[in-house]
């Protein structure tokens, strides 16, 4: 139903599995993600909360909580499930860019150009080399604002020049 653009449709279908089992975290992250689609982000908050209440093992739920209040302009919010998501998954490059996002829209310089040198190198952890290179490029814009990142970013880009010449295993 989310495929074919049915938002409506998904979410009754949600909410009737929910009447048989309300603690599937599952589902109630569908709602969540359904209502984030249609910009109703006050209910996707109490949606992905729920997901949370049940399984909060969940990297992802995080994530979904923290672009939420992103969204909503709760920027401390966002950074509290940002760094959840990350103590359930230190490879979580999505959490670490957004925290650095949400860093530097705060004028936390030197926190953002740490979040964007860990998000570059989540990505490449997780062999997502364009994520990284926007996380290097985003670190590199850090320059402008008097953040010394010549070091982090020589790393980056080092490990991207590796994978460029095919030498996989020094990255």
């Amino acid at each position: 139903l989310i495929d074919q653009g049915n938002y409506d449709g998904a979410i009754s279908s949600a909410q009737k599995a929910l009447s048989y089992n309300d603690k599937s975290h599952e589902m109630h992250f569908l709602i969540a993600r359904v209502f984030i689609q249609r910009g109703k982000f006050e209910k996707a908050d109490q949606a992905i909360v729920r997901a949370i209440s049940f399984d909060d093992s969940q990297s992802q739920y995080f994530n979904t909580l923290g672009y939420v209040n992103s969204s909503r302009g709760n920027h401390e919010r966002a950074l509290a499930a940002y760094e959840m998501a990350v103590d359930r998954d230190p490879s979580n490059g999505f959490a670490f860019y957004n925290m650095a996002v949400t860093l530097f829209n705060n004028e936390n310089y030197n926190e953002a150009a740490n979040g964007f040198y860990a998000a570059a190198l989540a990505y490449l952890k997780q062999k997502r080399y364009g994520e990284a290179e926007k996380a290097l490029k985003s670190l590199k814009d850090m320059a402008n604002h008097g953040i010394d990142i010549r070091e982090n970013a020589e790393t980056i880009e080092k490990a991207l020049g590796s994978l460029a010449k095919g030498e996989r295993n020094d990255v």
